[in-house]
This record gives structure tokens, sequence and C-alpha cells, in this order.
């Protein structure tokens, strides 16, 4: 009962969206090799930062696509809202952790244009692990922008032929506004020529969907997959 309290608490406070931030620019490398832990910060900047904790980064697919591949990094997300695209076509070695720095700090969001917030995909036949994390964040669609659901289309976040993959003590909700009326999440496979494995989704509470009916957690055909200590409410 007291984990159920705590989500509960928390999904109260939350349902009012900030201004929005810019789309992700373009790659830049990190300069500084050496770095584990990397920033990514609303006040960051691509062109500019490191990923140092002085110098962050703005968005979290150009952090993503700026460590090396060889992974074992973290990047921690300051808090605040991100709006825009996240879309990650990278695998790594070893697990790299994308993490809110404060929990449930960072919201990330896509009102603006219409595509899922996040997407993580591999494309056959480089299809398989990514060894990746996302941890502690508020994903939300909720908001004024684009008339209500009328009919099922759309996701609002999108794997596709990936495995390694966890997803944990996330909150996501308010899928309610067109042109992202269906899933919440939908994990799907593509003429991958590995199976599934290891994806995991831990500890993360869905909920919020639009009236017309909307799959929280739609999957298709993996091999592997395990769903645990997960709050789904409507």
């Amino acid at each position: 009962m007291t984990r159920v309290s705590f989500f509960l608490v928390l999904l109260s406070s939350m349902f009012v969206l900030p201004s929005c931030l810019k789309d992700p620019t373009p790659f830049q490398a990190s300069s500084d090799a050496f770095l584990s832990t990397y920033y990514v910060s609303s006040t960051g900047s691509d062109p500019t930062g490191d990923g140092s904790s002085s110098a962050p980064w703005r968005t979290i697919d150009h952090a993503v696509n700026s460590v090396s591949l060889a992974g074992g990094h973290t990047i921690l997300v300051r808090t605040g809202l991100y709006d825009g695209p996240i879309r990650i076509e990278r695998a790594f070695l070893s697990e790299v952790v994308v993490k809110s720095e404060e929990p449930y700090g960072a919201m990330l969001t896509n009102v603006g244009n219409g595509s899922p917030i996040l997407t993580v995909v591999l494309t056959p036949p480089n299809d398989g692990p990514v060894h990746l994390t996302f941890e502690g964040f508020v994903f939300s669609n909720e908001g004024t922008l684009g008339g209500p659901c009328s009919s099922r289309a759309g996701n609002m976040i999108f794997l596709s032929n990936i495995s390694n993959f966890t997803f944990r003590n996330n909150i996501v909700y308010g899928n309610n506004r067109k042109p992202r009326c269906n899933n919440m999440i939908k994990v799907s496979i593509v003429g991958a020529t590995q199976p599934w494995h290891d994806i995991r989704f831990e500890g993360n509470v869905f909920g919020s969907p639009p009236a017309n009916g909307s799959d929280l957690l739609e999957i298709f055909e993996p091999t592997e997959l395990d769903v645990i200590d997960n709050i789904f409410y409507s």
C-alpha cells in the first residue's frame, strides 16, 4: 500500500505542463573521453556543451548520440520540461543509464509536433542489444494542443527491434490529444534478425488513456519480456 500511495501523491501534482523547449540539435561528440557521468539541462547547449556538470547538453538524444559506444555511462537529466522527439538508433557494448537526476523532476513531452516522445529503434540486420535504461522520468502528452482523441492511432513511446532495454520507475500518462491517441508504449518487431530478450518494464505507473480506449502497453512477439511491479490505471 505504501508504493501505491506514493505514486498517487506524485500523480496528483503533475498535470500542469510548463512552457516548451526547442527541438534537439545536431550531433556533437563530447570533448572529454574520460567522463562516465554526463549531464543534460534545459539551460544547456548541444553546440557548445561538453556534457559536464558545468557545461551540460540540452537534449537527451544528443547526449546518447555523443557518448562512446563502449557504454558504461550515466546520463543525468536535470529537472525541467523537455519538449520534442527523442530518437535513439544506437547500440552500446555495456549499459548506458539515462536518468532523471531528481526522481520525476524531468518531464518528457512532445505535445507540440505530434510524433512519439521516445523512439528507440534498430534497423535490421543491425538489430539486437542496445544496453539502455530509462529511469525516473515523467512522460506525458497531456496538454491543450490538438483536439480530443476520436480514433485510435499512434504511440507515445515506440520500441522496435531491440533487446537489453530497461524502462524503470517512470510515470506515463496523458496520451489524450490528437494525433497520439493509441498506445502509451508499443514494443514491435519489423523484420528483426535476432530474437528479443531482456526487455524489462519495472516499477512504472501507466494511466490516464483517452476516453475512446487505449493500450497502456502493447507488445508484439517478444521472446523474453518482464513486466514487474507496475501500476496500471484508467
